[in-house]
């Protein structure tokens, strides 16, 4: 898909001000709309992939659990956590 037609093409370069995480394959960057939340938070991978392989996706979990535990760090804990 041409850049010009993709939103999120490139979105953590005109914006770098939400990105929370980013490496060679993916990013992790504030949604556009918040839709009442306090943060909301999005994984947006750098090339246009048809199927996201399963490692890759694996990759992309553990970096938003970690990236998720700093930026809802405001949130209560569960004391069962």
């Amino acid at each position: 898909m041409p850049e010009t037609t993709c939103p999120l093409c490139g979105v953590w370069n005109r914006e770098p001000q939400n990105v929370f995480y980013q490496d060679e394959e993916k990013v992790v960057i504030r949604t556009k709309y918040l839709k009442g939340h306090r943060e909301r938070i999005q994984v947006v991978w750098k090339e246009h992939v048809r199927e996201i392989p399963p490692e890759a996706r694996e990759r992309a979990l553990r970096v938003l659990e970690e990236v998720g535990r700093r930026v809802f760090s405001y949130t209560q804990q569960n004391s069962s956590s």
